[in-house]
């Protein structure tokens, strides 16, 4: 019998399948089977799986769910480890070999994943080579750390089989908190570890089922639904679970928040990130910290249409929403908001988009004239303003001044 069970379950991914297949084949741990499920797909995904003959073994079924796909893929496998691959994605040459390793080295782990970058449907890497995932600092802990942040990549992960034949399989009522609800059951019982480095490669593209999540909110329903479930299934006299309940609850909540933002809600956002802060005041301990959450989410506010206009709204209709405790936040507006427009700025500057780099960068100096001290300012500045110009934008910014309304 294989050691490793690798379980892809496919969906309309035509496109993409036999580059995922092929990084499979291409592992330097080669004591392993391959099992594809074709989730009832209709764009020539099926007839891709047939080319490659007996080296993988395919499982049609009906359009059912990613979870369920993973769920009929586990049951027909037969390995000492369940390996987790999307059809869409792909594994570098050493993945498997690092995590059975990390496995037979310690016979106590119940999960190992790693690091991945993300790339694009063409495969050039993006956000700059930084990857997705993060290691945990304990193993012996990982179900606090993972209660407050889903740290592992699914494409990354490799399970012991024997945790499945203990907590059961995939949630098929989630549709894409499935793998962190089984991550939280499996970390509550067994140490998890994780291989600090990227192995794998993240693939985005339009039809990625996490977009659609994001913008009709689900991913946030789900985020509580798998708290409330995992909660109701703690045994009372776990350690500190009332502290942890509020935490981890604190944190689903500044996820809410960037939910809303990507629905264009930015009044729920504020909300949602009050209701954080009232659950766990440390969030604000950080300055640097809260604020660079605050860019982050006006800057996805206004990811799809740039202006100082739209980020005047995001500003007035989050910041309304701060109450209570964070209503002390309310004072780092202006230079949240200066912040993000001067990362557009940056973005647009090598483009030479002098257009919309000058409102957003009267915008910025507007509301944090600290920006001011910053030498790639200037520099910006007087490129955008091409000499003689200069004198005669000033005049205008003069008066832009007395009449603009923050």
């Amino acid at each position: 019998m294989p050691k490793v069970s690798v379980i892809i379950p496919a969906y309309n991914h035509a496109k993409y399948i036999r580059h995922c297949i092929d990084s499979v084949l291409a592992q330097t741990y080669q004591d392993r089977e391959i099992i594809v499920v074709d989730d009832g797909s209709t764009d020539g995904t099926l007839d891709v799986l047939h080319s490659y003959g007996a080296s993988i073994k395919v499982i049609p079924q009906k359009n059912k769910g990613t979870q369920a796909a993973r769920n009929t893929g586990v049951q027909a496998s037969s390995g000492d480890y369940i390996a987790l691959l999307d059809s869409d994605d792909v594994w570098l040459p050493n993945k498997l070999e690092r995590q059975v390793k990390l496995f037979e080295k310690n016979p106590s782990l119940g999960l190992v994943y790693s690091l991945a970058y993300v790339i694009d449907a063409t495969g050039k890497v993006l956000s700059d080579g930084i990857p997705i995932g993060a290691p945990i600092s304990n193993p012996r802990l990982a179900f606090e750390e993972l209660l407050m942040e889903d740290k592992v990549p699914a494409l990354t992960a490799v399970i012991r089989r024997a945790c499945l034949d203990k907590v059961g399989f995939f949630d098929e009522a989630f549709v894409g908190a499935g793998d962190w609800d089984l991550w939280l059951r499996i970390a509550a019982n067994w140490p998890v570890e994780c291989v600090p480095e990227p192995l794998a490669l993240y693939r985005i593209h339009h039809h990625n089922t996490w977009n659609t999540l994001l913008k009709t909110q689900r991913a946030f329903d789900e985020w509580l639904g798998v708290l409330k479930k995992m909660f109701a299934e703690l045994p009372a006299d776990w350690p500190g679970v009332a502290i942890l309940r509020e935490r981890a609850l604190a944190r689903a909540y500044v996820f809410g928040a960037r939910c809303a933002v990507i629905a264009g809600d930015a009044v729920t956002a504020g909300e949602r990130f009050a209701y954080a802060v009232s659950l766990d005041t440390s969030l604000i301990d950080d300055v640097a910290a809260v604020k660079g959450s605050m860019v982050a989410l006006a800057h996805e506010y206004s990811a799809n249409a740039i202006s100082h206009q739209r980020y005047n709204q995001f500003g007035k209709s989050f910041f309304s929403g701060l109450t209570g405790t964070a209503s002390e936040l309310r004072s780092l507006r202006g230079s949240v908001l200066a912040a993000a427009a001067m990362k557009d700025i940056f973005m647009l500057y090598p483009q030479g988009n002098f257009k919309h780099i000058r409102p957003l960068l009267l915008f910025a100096i507007l509301n944090d004239v600290s920006w001011l001290r910053n030498l790639g300012v200037w520099s910006i500045g007087i490129e955008a303003l091409l000499g003689y110009r200069v004198a005669m934008y000033l005049r205008w910014t003069g008066r832009t001044l007395c009449r603009m309304s923050l």
